[in-house]
């Protein structure tokens, strides 16, 4: 009885893989998976960059508890976000880049009871790469009142505190 049933597994497979077969899944979206698709903009929505590209950026995330990670692109010439650019609302983020002066240098500030509370909030965003000439490498928590404040100015680069 085991001969034939690996027999008849082996054939399967077998069978499978000469002719190609694969499984799809073609499930319908749900009506909140069909309402997030249709308010997130295709990757190609924004323009190709007509003059230089002045800001590549990488924002990685690790929010909440179980430090879940995301990650997205920003490119801009100028105030504009352009192709390659991977979430909706760049064009913001692209702004705050070009406004945010000495921002894009700021370090965490540490815990204080006297200044700076602590909030407990585990997200942390890193944000690399190059903005006019520049190159970037910093992080910011909120894991305190001064880093929220800080975080909040940066909310269209970095995304929402949980």
């Amino acid at each position: 009885m085991k001969k034939l049933w690996a027999s008849s597994v082996l054939v399967v497979a077998a069978a499978t893989l000469v002719s190609g077969c694969t499984i799809v899944d073609k499930s319908t979206p749900t009506s909140t998976e069909a309402a997030t698709s249709a308010s997130t903009p295709a990757l190609d929505a924004y323009p190709s960059a007509i003059s230089a590209i002045d800001t590549s950026l990488t924002v990685t995330r690790l929010t909440g508890n179980s430090m879940e990670v995301g990650t997205r692109h920003l490119f801009c010439a100028g105030s504009t976000a352009v192709a390659g650019t991977d979430f909706p609302g760049a064009n913001a983020a692209c702004a705050v880049v070009q406004a945010s002066g000495k921002l894009l240098d700021s370090e965490p500030v540490p815990n204080d009871d006297d200044k700076c509370t602590g909030t407990g909030n585990q997200n942390i965003a890193d944000v690399f790469g190059e903005s006019h000439g520049k190159h970037i490498r910093v992080s910011f928590m909120r894991n305190n009142l001064c880093n929220v404040q800080t975080w909040d100015k940066l909310t269209p680069l970095i995304g929402l505190g949980a």
